[in-house]
């Protein structure tokens, strides 16, 4: 008598440190077989998630809830392509010299033989889809980088079909069901092409949002530029300097606060008590040092050291230690 696969099961993977975090869900959903297992490392899965939902055996669906706001990936060997979908929040993608901008319940294709870059903003939780690769013809093998509009019927049904999939509502208890659904799926994907592709060009909040967050990834490098950054998103670096003056700013002044506020992060951070402060000023993209002072001064109101004295003698206060001084 021959012996059938495993049947379909909805399961839980969580970091040890997930529980307590705001933004993930009840493990106790209804529906979900046992207890969630222990994620050993947010590390080795997918954009390093707190807390992963996945069927077992996997099909490559999954959700993934509290996700790292900057992941990347050289090439994905056990799979063609990922499909990500953003319950919240925008996720800018870029892959091969191209980039787009993923709003909530949008989605994206992105193929796992090259390599690909995510920076997400305010993103609790996004839905994935990795297809596995076929034996035969592939053809998402040589997919290009695309977005697909809330509005695209594939997606919506391929998005309610997946949910009740996890969910357990569905009764694949039989290998000819788990073949016959994933080819349902990868047609649905394959049918996801057939609406035109949506205009690459999001509303100015988007793409400011979008440009904040790519700035946010990269503050630490000291040549971050207004031209560079526009050429990276494909804008005029006049376009770039009016998105920013409609917020009241300058987008020199913007890095120069974001650089100054995560300073000031760090600072008041136990990890970082016996760090050098030229060590932390340089980490967060300065390479001027009498600047860096000059500027937290006038930003805070008093000096990077006085900052930290400060902290360490509250810490103190409160009867914990607040490390070595510098």
């Amino acid at each position: 008598m021959a012996v059938g696969r495993q049947r379909l099961t909805p399961i839980w993977l969580v970091a040890d440190n997930a529980r307590t975090h705001r933004n993930l869900p009840d493990f106790k959903t209804p529906g979900l077989a046992g207890q969630p297992r222990r994620l050993e490392s947010s590390r080795d899965v997918p954009f390093e998630a707190k807390a992963i939902l996945r069927m077992e055996p996997d099909v490559g669906l999954m959700s993934c809830f509290d996700p790292a706001p900057l992941w990347a990936f050289e090439a994905l060997a056990e799979a063609s392509a990922l499909v990500v979908r953003p319950s919240n929040g925008i996720i800018v993608v870029h892959q091969a010299g191209t980039q787009v901008v993923v709003a909530s319940r949008e989605a994206a294709i992105v193929s796992c033989a090259k390599a690909a870059r995510f920076i997400l903003t305010d993103v609790d939780r996004l839905d994935c889809f990795l297809l596995p690769r076929s034996d035969g013809d592939d053809p998402f093998a040589d997919v290009a980088l695309r977005k697909f509009g809330q509005d695209n019927g594939a997606l919506l049904l391929l998005g309610h079909y997946a949910a009740a999939l996890m969910r357990g509502l569905l009764p694949m208890n039989s290998d000819g069901l788990q073949d016959l659904s994933m080819r349902y799926m990868r047609d649905l994907v394959a049918n996801m092409f057939e609406t035109p592709a949506l205009e690459q060009a999001p509303r100015p909040a988007m793409r400011l949002r979008a440009i904040m967050a790519e700035i946010e990834a990269r503050l630490d490098q000291h040549s971050l530029s207004a031209q560079e950054v526009a050429s990276q998103h494909g804008v005029s670096t006049r376009y770039l300097q009016k998105l920013f003056e409609a917020e009241g700013g300058t987008f020199s002044e913007y890095v120069l606060r974001r650089r100054l506020e995560r300073a000031l992060l760090l600072l008041q951070s136990s990890e970082a008590q016996t760090r050098p402060i030229s060590s932390i000023a340089f980490d967060v993209g300065f390479d001027d040092l009498s600047y860096f002072n000059r500027t937290f001064r006038r930003r805070f109101g008093s000096s990077p050291r006085e900052i930290r004295a400060r902290h360490r003698a509250n810490l103190q206060a409160q009867g914990r230690d607040g490390g070595e001084s510098s």
